[in-house]
């Protein structure tokens, strides 16, 4: 069975990649590149980069420069193997980070992880 998503942020996954490896995460990037045969995806947030297997996403297409929210496990080498993605072009960010950080506040006090 697979455990619920952590909300993280690429920089996150960028700076400690161990803590994340075999991890369900969700994040959230632009799309910078794409190799859509090799069913592979660059993204970037905050500057950071993370490379994205679409494998398991039959039938999408992603547009280079779009806001796109990706679910799924990050593997050894730094890859998120991605199993759902929607497109979240729109999304205030900056509210969008506030509202992450209003939730790991909550969960912290209330002592969930």
């Amino acid at each position: 069975m697979l455990r619920h998503a952590q909300i993280v942020f690429v920089p996150e996954i960028v700076a400690n990649p161990s803590e994340f490896v075999g991890q369900s995460v969700r994040v959230l990037g632009r799309v910078s590149e794409g190799q859509h045969q090799a069913n592979r995806l660059c993204v970037e947030y905050q500057d950071a980069l993370l490379f994205v297997n679409t494998s398991l996403l039959d039938n999408v297409s992603f547009r280079e420069g779009s806001l796109y929210q990706f679910i799924g496990e990050i593997s050894s080498d730094l890859l998120l193997c991605a199993r759902v993605s929607r497109c979240v072009d729109g999304m205030d960010l900056a509210l969008y980070e506030k509202a992450v950080d209003i939730r790991r506040q909550f969960l912290l006090a209330t002592g969930i992880k």
